[in-house]
């Protein structure tokens, strides 16, 4: 999968400045794409996205996903008990709602 969002975007978001954690931020930048992908149902032609052409809204997401993943490291022990489980930040489900393909009940 081509990265949607690069390592010093990603840096920048978490507002890092070091390197010890780089790998650990690539691994979790590309488990937040592929967290938005899945929940947009990989909306046509996005196989040609990359950094520079990725819609800034599903930019915005990934970055959102990306700090819960590295800021979460307690596997959701403070997650907000309104946010039923299974479900994404309500900040990243609103950048996403028109992108959405729902899913079929």
């Amino acid at each position: 999968m081509t990265a949607l969002v690069t390592l010093a975007q990603a840096k920048t978001h978490l507002r890092i400045e070091h390197d010890d954690d780089d790998a650990d931020i690539a691994l979790k930048a590309d488990q937040a794409t592929a967290v938005i992908l899945d929940y947009i149902k990989y909306p046509e032609g996005w196989e040609a996205w990359d950094e520079t052409t990725v819609p800034l809204h599903i930019q915005a997401a990934i970055l959102i996903m990306l700090s819960k993943l590295y800021d979460d490291r307690n596997a959701g022990a403070d997650d907000n008990p309104n946010v039923a489980m299974g479900y994404l930040p309500p900040s990243v489900t609103a950048l996403l709602h028109r992108s959405r393909d729902p899913a079929l009940a």
